[in-house]
Formats: C-alpha cells, sequence, structure tokens
C-alpha cells in the first residue's frame, strides 16, 4: 500500500504467501516473535521450506523465502 516502508510491505506479502499456500498458524505466531538477533529462522509445512529473517543494518529488513519440494 501506499506509504508503506520495505519491511512492513515484504511482511504484509510474506502473510498474503503463507495464507494462501495453508500455513498453520504457529507459523505466524514465529515469525512475529523472531528477531534479527535471532538470525535466519526456518519451518517446513505442507511440503513447503520457509526462512525468514531480520537484517541487523539499516532499517532492520524483513526477508522471507518460500520453497517447495516438488
Amino acid at each position: 500500500g501506499a506509504g508503506m516502508g520495505p519491511t512492513v510491505a515484504a511482511k504484509a506479502t510474506f502473510e498474503c504467501v503463507a495464507n494462501e499456500t495453508g500455513a498453520p498458524e504457529s507459523l505466524m505466531q514465529k515469525v512475529g516473535s523472531t528477531s534479527h538477533d535471532a538470525g535466519r529462522q526456518e519451518a517446513t509445512y505442507d511440503g513447503i521450506t520457509v526462512s525468514w529473517t531480520y537484517s541487523a543494518v539499516g532499517d532492520g529488513r524483513f526477508e522471507g523465502v518460500f520453497e517447495s519440494a516438488t
């Protein structure tokens, strides 16, 4: 949306993809409680591996990656 910073936009996109792929609510809780100190985190559900991290530099940019085993 207009006026969204890159981290907010990236997290909104991540949440949308997670919802569309049937991610469990526990995944979003883990993402929400992750800080940049935790480093890259990873979880798997329904043959999909997802990883996420917050950059420790600059604005604490959020990055998420979805990978399908098929």
